[in-house]
């Protein structure tokens, strides 16, 4: 009935300091009611109880420390406590005691240890240990023969063990089904608590196993929870949890007030380099339909972004190839010719004026023209790449000394290399084209600030070369980063928009790649080539 019942040692534990408190208030009272009740006798006896239950308490605590299994120890404790009680009963006045309503207490502790079936038999000894008492005190048998005779008949006897009687057996049956209850509300409680761990797991696997970050924002704007792969994003982009609500506060805030679904892309200028990322907003509800906080399923889309840029270039480089023979026939030749006519007639006059300035004018204009030809025509000229070994420090002091001295203002402008003998295989001409065009845009950007430097900076990671480029021309406007390398595009006033155009297109054909960012001075180019 019991033997598989598992009781708690802690429950043990708090049961014998509970009696002996219980011991220890009882005494007190005891005490009190010596000179008020005439029926209770010397307290000496009720000191060698307290000392017993003292030392039972000591007992079971020392048993507790070595046993794992209590259920003996357990009803031995409840019986002890009985025979306690019932002592106690009879020395504070046995029918008239003030303390019968102790015998509730092994009821609710049988409860505690066994359950419902240990309150129907707490219940049962109560009736048992009851009827004993009143018995022996009827027949004045130890240990009631000192006490003083009462006037109870046999009739009153049996009333007042009916009344207690059925006290005890309603209170024993109430405790009963209040245990009984108790412990099917724990086991429900546990098996929804073990449901919601569960959920919780499967959850959280789930998201981890997500691979874009996601991140649940709370209504005041602060992360809740955040996965693995959004923790990674965050960390690439060199950001804390509660910056993504920064990033996107005026989507969270209109989710918020709207309830509605957003999807967003941003690009993050962080520590002068681009970054893209991708997030849909999702509001997120209690059952109830009350707003908990949003969902942001998060995604770096920069390299997609990057792949896309190549890809729409590569598009516009296609068309300009087309473009260039096209102009090659119709444009080239007939331009050669005006411009052999504008210098025949300028021969011809041999005078100055107004004629002759114009003239001026007209072969330059032509000059010009013929240089942005050229520069179409170069897109189907450097188709193939002829590769040998270049020495890049070399590489780049001659292209130094060449630009160097077809500019204004040459003092104005240094030229710091910093890095490593570097020797890589490529094509030395279309090379020496990527540098040269790369020294140009640095130079008319310092031109426009005064003066400065610019530094080139090699080394070799690996298999690769990394070249930067970088000046101290303060940059390029944010708007514009993405839109350098486009053909035809350009800030200047006089320039064509294909000079960082020729130079993406060489890398490219070199099997590298070339990326453009702001640092603290200036532009950065950063070349990476194979070895």
């Amino acid at each position: 009935m019991f033997s598989s019942y598992e009781i708690p040692v802690d429950r043990i534990r708090w049961v014998s300091l509970f009696r002996a408190l219980i011991g220890l208030f009882s005494l007190f009272l005891i005490i009190y009611w010596q000179s008020k009740i005439e029926s209770i006798g010397d307290v000496k006896d009720f000191f060698k109880i307290l000392i017993f239950v003292f030392a039972i308490s000591l007992i079971y605590g020392t048993i507790l420390i070595f046993l794992k299994r209590v259920f003996w120890l357990g009803l031995i404790q409840l019986l002890i406590d009985y025979l306690i009680i019932s002592f106690i009963v009879a020395k504070t006045g046995g029918i008239d005691s003030p303390f019968i309503f102790f015998y509730v207490i092994p009821v609710v502790e049988g409860g505690m240890f066994f359950g419902k079936n240990g309150c129907y038999l707490s219940t049962f000894l109560n009736l048992f240990f009851l009827g004993l008492s009143f018995l022996l005190q009827y027949n004045r048998f130890f240990p009631y023969k000192d006490i003083p005779r009462h006037i109870y008949s046999k009739e009153d006897f049996f009333y007042y063990y009916s009344v207690f009687s059925l006290g005890f057996l309603v209170l024993g049956l109430l405790i009963a089904y209040l245990n009984s209850e108790t412990r099917k509300f724990k086991e429900k409680l546990k098996k929804s608590e073990d449901r919601y761990l569960d959920t919780e797991r499967l959850k959280s696997a789930i998201i981890q196993a997500i691979d874009s970050g996601l991140i649940i924002v709370t209504k005041e704007k602060s992360v809740y929870s955040i996965n693995e792969i959004a923790k990674k994003i965050l960390h690439k982009l060199a950001l804390k949890e509660n910056d993504i609500s920064l990033i996107f506060q005026a989507e969270i805030e209109d989710i918020l007030k709207n309830r509605g679904l957003k999807r967003e892309e941003k690009r993050l200028n962080i520590n002068n380099n681009n970054f893209f990322i991708s997030a849909s907003l999702v509001p997120l509800y209690e059952h109830t339909g009350e707003m908990l906080g949003v969902l942001i399923n998060l995604s770096d889309i920069t390299e997609k972004k990057i792949l896309e840029e190549q890809i729409r270039i590569k598009d516009k480089f296609a068309f300009l190839g087309k473009l260039s023979t096209v102009i090659a026939h119709e444009i080239k030749n007939p331009l050669a010719s005006l411009k052999g006519g504008v210098n025949f007639i300028k021969e011809s006059l041999q005078e100055e004026g107004d004629i002759s300035k114009i003239l001026d004018i007209s072969s330059r204009e032509l000059d010009r023209l013929n240089k942005v030809i050229n520069d179409f025509l170069y897109y189907s000229r450097f188709a193939t790449v002829e590769r040998s070994n270049i020495y890049l420090k070399n590489l780049l002091e001659e292209v130094w000394f060449e630009v160097i001295f077809s500019v204004e203002d040459k003092d104005k402008v240094r030229f710091i290399y910093e890095g490593d003998e570097i020797v890589f295989m490529g094509d030395p001409n279309q090379m020496r084209q990527v540098f040269l065009n790369l020294f140009l845009n640095s130079i008319d950007a310092i031109r426009e600030r005064g003066c400065g430097n610019i530094y080139v900076r090699a080394r070799e990671e690996k298999e690769k070369v990394l070249i930067e480029f970088e000046d101290d021309g303060g940059g390029i406007d944010i708007e514009y980063l993405d839109k350098v390398f486009d053909p035809f595009f350009s800030t200047k006033k006089n320039g064509t928009g294909l000079g960082l155009s020729i130079v993406y297109k060489i890398i490219e054909d070199h099997k590298g790649q070339i990326f453009i960012s702001n640092s603290e001075k200036g532009a950065k180019f950063i070349i990476r080539l194979d070895k």
